[in-house]
């Protein structure tokens, strides 16, 4: 009986110990049993990756950028997650520079996930209580284990750039390195009355579908997870572990609750994206900006009420995280690709099947 009580606290405290913690200045908790906001952000590093065509090699591409960001707020009771999206175009000011860039540069250089972190709360006037990172192999390895995700294309599809090759519409199930070919997408093209078209949804339409694709993994791990129980959870859970940094102070139940509230079945996944509009900088860059007033909508699904706001603050000077590359004026001057939308059906899929 002893046995039966221990070995899964054993097993929960095991695989904790395996992520990598980090100090992330600017991650506050929030008070007991409320709701917390999670920063999620996907990096391009290819740290454990073989080279490829598309992707190359830690050696040809080395360091990280912020390659998606998003916040997810999980709610302990109801249960249920509100996930938002955050163009990586989006202009803001970003902390501690005294100048405005895409928000994904607040990422690069020493320091940058506390940055990151103070931008996003300063620039949309919420709070961040937790941080995780996760890198390109660490999203391949956990849609692994998950056995792929179901997705729906409503045409053939592909993207010369990222990799993104789907000969035919209909049901996919997405392996790890074709699910990242297919969130990287940023040249997507569709085939449509015999011929290929190229979307230019840019930045709006990326993290649309990346937003789509989540609420597939969530639905996905569900399923998986309470069709194979505990094998399922440890392989997703040992590919996080291997394969996320996440800010210190997260405890166990912080990490199990955010893994049962988003894929344990009984959550209602909610996606947002914020509403902005095109924009052009002085320096003739294109860039996105934010509505505002639009915006404070979504933006209160993300607020406790009893919880004071974001306050303006510079950095700590903590420059414990690796240097990576620093956006440039010359950076900024780059066009933005064509995107488009595709639809994510996990009912679709389902019926396919």
């Amino acid at each position: 009986m002893v046995a039966v009580i221990l070995l899964p606290l054993l097993w929960g405290l095991w695989r904790y110990l395996q992520f990598d913690f980090a100090e992330v200045p600017g991650v506050d908790p929030p008070a007991d049993c409320q709701a917390a906001n999670w920063l999620l952000v996907g990096i391009d590093s290819r740290e454990g990756l073989d080279e490829d065509e598309f992707l190359g090699s830690e050696e040809m591409v080395p360091g990280a950028r912020a390659d998606t960001i998003m916040v997810i707020r999980v709610q302990p009771d109801p249960p249920s997650v509100e996930l938002l999206s955050i163009p990586r175009d989006l202009w803001v000011p970003i902390v501690g520079s005294g100048e405005s860039g895409r928000i994904n540069g607040a990422f690069n250089g020493g320091g940058g996930r506390e940055r990151l972190v103070r931008t996003v709360e300063q620039s949309l006037a919420i709070n961040i209580h937790r941080y995780a990172e996760i890198n390109f192999f660490g999203f391949q390895e956990m849609v692994d284990a998950l056995g792929g995700v179901p997705v729906w294309f409503e045409t053939p599809a592909r993207d010369v750039a990222s990799g993104l090759d789907i000969v035919d519409a209909g049901c996919h199930v997405l392996t790890g390195p074709q699910a990242l070919a297919f969130a990287r997408a940023r040249q997507f093209e569709s085939f449509e009355n015999g011929e290929w078209r190229l979307d230019p949804t840019a930045d709006i339409g990326r993290t649309s579908r990346q937003r789509q694709f989540l609420s597939a993994v969530a639905s996905s791990a569900s399923e998986r997870i309470g069709l194979s129980g505990i094998g399922a959870l440890n392989g997703v859970l040992g590919a996080a572990a291997d394969n996320m940094v996440v800010a210190e102070g997260t405890g166990v139940s912080d990490l199990l609750g955010l893994l049962r509230t988003f894929a344990g079945g009984g959550a209602q996944v909610n996606t947002h994206g914020l509403p902005v509009q095109d924009a052009v900088t002085s320096g003739g860059a294109q860039v996105l900006e934010l509505r505002t007033a639009e915006a404070q909508a979504v933006l209160d699904l993300f607020r406790t009420p009893d919880e004071a706001p974001p306050q303006p603050e510079g950095l700590s000077g903590d420059l414990t995280v690796p240097e990576t590359r620093i956006v440039t004026d010359a950076d900024l001057g780059e066009d933005r690709r064509s995107e488009a939308l595709i639809g994510v059906s996990q009912t679709e899929c389902s019926a396919a099947g």
